[in-house]
Order: structure tokens, then sequence, then C-alpha cells
């Protein structure tokens, strides 16, 4: 889920397609995934309060935990969007 659909070789673009039509929480997840890779390459602070919302109204209990390990320590997470450099090896 965090590749890009098209580096993904067992899988078919129409493959991938099929599955989001039977499976459309798939698709939601997909891209809730790739909204949240995106806000942090892009380094976009502002998309995280829409991201969260987001996921939260999937309702899925997987997704509500992390999105609540998020809002326990948003500067942090603010932080970590915002910035370059992390302490990452503390």
């Amino acid at each position: 889920m965090y590749h890009p659909i098209e580096k993904v070789k067992i899988i078919s673009k129409k493959q991938f397609e099929m599955i989001c039509r039977e499976y459309p929480f798939f698709e939601k997840i997909y891209k809730i995934t790739w909204e949240f890779k995106s806000m942090l390459t892009d380094k976009n602070i502002d998309a995280l309060d829409k991201l969260m919302e987001g996921a939260k109204n999937l309702n899925i209990p997987e997704i509500n935990s992390f999105i609540n390990g998020i809002e326990r320590d948003m500067e942090a997470v603010r932080n970590a969007i915002k910035y370059e450099y992390s302490n990452g090896l503390v």
C-alpha cells in the first residue's frame, strides 16, 4: 500500500481497480495512506488536520489508533512534517 500501484509488479492497474470496486474500504485506506505520504514528502503541514478528519471518518479501528497517537503528540508530528531533521538517533 505504500508503493505506487504502477511499481507493484505482481498486480496490474486493472486488477487493482477491480479490487477497489470489490472492496471499497481498501481504496479508501490506500488513498489515505498516499495522502499521508504526500503530506510528509511535500512538507504540507496544513494538510494534517484535513487528513486526520478524513481518516477518522473511515472509522477503522487501526487507523483510529494511529490518529489517536498523532493527536497525543501533535507538536512532535507537526515538527516532523515541518523540519528536515529529526531526533531519530536519540
